[in-house]
């Protein structure tokens, strides 16, 4: 289905849903477009952009009929309507997004900062408000299948970019690249009884900030044919951390060949896509990195450049 969105619900669950590109609050048919502007102003780059468009997070649309009502489904679900699935239809909602980013140059701590602004009017989430596992008088249903709320919000990015010269400490051929960048999604006129969701079939409910911050050191061996590079960070809100090391090896100008560890640790596991209300304790409450815990994974690309 569209963008890979059911991939995060269990597989007895996504041939109930269906996919509605025409659906009143997103029909692909509908025009979209944007507009940016970038300028310098003294030692300061700037841009300032709009965009009227469909959002990259899909929301669910519960069906106003569901024959698996007393299995999966819901009752009188807020903003339910006749769909192609009967559990309901994958839609993209348009919405509305204008910012405007910041960056230079100080001397003083010899390093770039930037911080980008965004707001958004028409986020869409799906939403549960029967308890911590959407118990019903019918057993129970999948989260977020009461339905779909649209909220605006204000987005925020800090980084600072700076070359750090590691070259006598671990021998590297030239300074190194280092990034550290915190982001946060503040939920406008935010009620925590509407019970968002990120996703639907996510276990955690949304809080009104949402941060996770970020750092990334990327180094160069043997004149950049061997390029190490760790990135590495943490979930603020929900708890959770990932670290991720990697090494490029360069043949040549065509063939590149690269290994990359990726490890998530330190959140609470959630390895399928909803929860029936009898999971273990540790698995209640989990957001976007529980679903990595205990699936760390290595990979391996060779690359031919043309």
């Amino acid at each position: 289905l569209a963008g890979g969105f059911p991939g995060t619900l269990p597989i007895p669950v996504r041939p109930y849903l269906g996919v509605n590109y025409h659906h009143k609050k997103g029909d692909i048919d509908d025009w979209t477009g944007g507009i940016r502007w970038n300028g310098l102003a003294g030692n300061i780059n700037y841009g300032i952009a709009l965009f009227n468009g469909f959002g990259g997070n899909p929301v669910v649309v519960p069906a106003r009929f569901n024959p698996a009502q007393n299995y999966l489904g819901t009752v009188n679900a807020d903003g339910a309507e006749d769909t192609k699935g009967s559990l309901g239809d994958v839609i993209y909602p348009k919405l509305t997004i204008a910012g405007f980013t910041l960056n230079g140059y100080s001397e003083t701590f010899d390093a770039v900062f930037s911080t980008e602004q965004v707001y958004t009017k028409g986020v869409a989430y799906n939403y549960t408000v029967a308890g911590p596992f959407n118990q019903t008088s019918n057993g129970f249903a999948i989260l977020g299948l009461d339905g779909y709320k649209q909220k605006n919000t204000w987005s925020s990015m800090f980084r600072m970019d700076k070359t750090v010269n590691l070259q006598k400490l671990i021998g590297t051929s030239r300074p190194s690249f280092a990034s550290v960048q915190v982001f946060n999604t503040h939920i406008l006129n935010f009620d925590k009884d509407e019970g968002l969701l990120s996703l639907i079939g996510m276990n955690s409910k949304l809080k009104e900030n949402n941060s996770i911050i970020t750092f990334i050191l990327a180094m160069n061996y043997k004149n950049d044919r061997i390029n190490p590079t760790i990135a590495m960070g943490h979930d603020i809100t929900y708890g959770g951390s990932f670290f991720i090391p990697s090494v490029e090896f360069v043949f040549g100008d065509n063939w590149r060949l690269k290994a990359e560890a990726d490890i998530f640790f330190g959140a609470k596991s959630r390895p399928q896509g909803f929860d029936l209300g009898q999971g273990n304790a540790q698995d209640r409450g989990a957001s976007l990195l529980g679903y990595f815990q205990n699936n760390d994974q290595f990979v391996l690309r060779l690359t031919r450049q043309f």
